[in-house]
């Protein structure tokens, strides 16, 4: 079922689709995290419904160009209307594609800062959702993330800035394929539902050929944002 809801952020809004996978606190602190200059292009991989490009243009209105590549030919479609009723045409771009071609698309040395919010779960871990759109979102049936690690490194600029959310239990998993693709993380942050609970996400800054000094930022508590009613229920669902 297809719904409309209001950002709260300006006149942004966003259709979502209840047979789709929903956003929630992933795609909301990402947003948050990600740093962006007004001459970057920049590119998405996994863009879902465009909730994280339409976030990050609402609060920073900076960047030059975002590609955002979606491999679900319905998913993407929903990304374009949500592109098309929010005025974005001249500075997104929708691309039905699978970001294992990235490179293929873009060419190396391309593009400022590559974001993401992959598929957290392994294939042979937790129960797969029956919808395969959901699924595909949740479990790394179409990419792992050695696939997004690899295909960020290739066409990100000598320098270019890396973001993702992760799980935290999983964050081993994010450090040793960061490292072996030479995109040097330079700045976690934990993320937790409130204090008296532990982290479940981490959000992930690295910069590609960089000498960096790793740093830990404080802790981020979903509890005390501005999204948190909206985060419950979608987090919920």
């Amino acid at each position: 079922m297809l719904r409309k809801e209001n950002l709260k952020i300006g006149n942004f809004s966003i259709y979502q689709d209840t047979d789709f996978f929903l956003y929630g606190t992933d795609a909301v602190v990402l947003s948050d995290f990600i740093e962006v200059k007004k001459n970057d292009i920049v590119v998405e991989f996994g863009t879902g419904n465009l909730i994280i490009p339409i976030l990050l243009w609402a609060k920073k209105k900076k960047f030059k160009k975002l590609y955002a590549l979606e491999i679900q030919k319905e998913v993407c479609e929903l990304a374009i209307l949500n592109r098309n009723i929010n005025n974005l045409q001249d500075k997104i771009e929708v691309i039905n594609a699978d970001l294992k071609d990235a490179l293929k698309i873009f060419g190396s040395e391309f593009a400022n800062v590559v974001f993401t919010n992959p598929p957290y779960r392994k294939v042979n871990s937790g129960t797969i959702n029956p919808n395969i759109k959901k699924a595909i979102a949740r479990h790394e049936i179409m990419c792992t993330i050695e696939d997004v690690v690899k295909s960020a490194m290739q066409i990100l600029k000598f320098g270019g800035r890396f973001y993702m959310v992760y799980r935290s239990d999983r964050l081993t998993d994010a450090l040793y394929y960061l490292r072996v693709y030479k995109l040097e993380p330079s700045l976690i942050r934990f993320v937790h539902q409130n204090k008296d609970k532990e982290s479940s996400l981490v959000l992930i800054e690295a910069k590609k050929g960089k000498q960096c000094t790793l740093k830990v930022d404080k802790p981020l508590f979903v509890d005390e944002m501005e999204y948190y009613g909206e985060l419950q229920k979608e987090d919920a669902e």
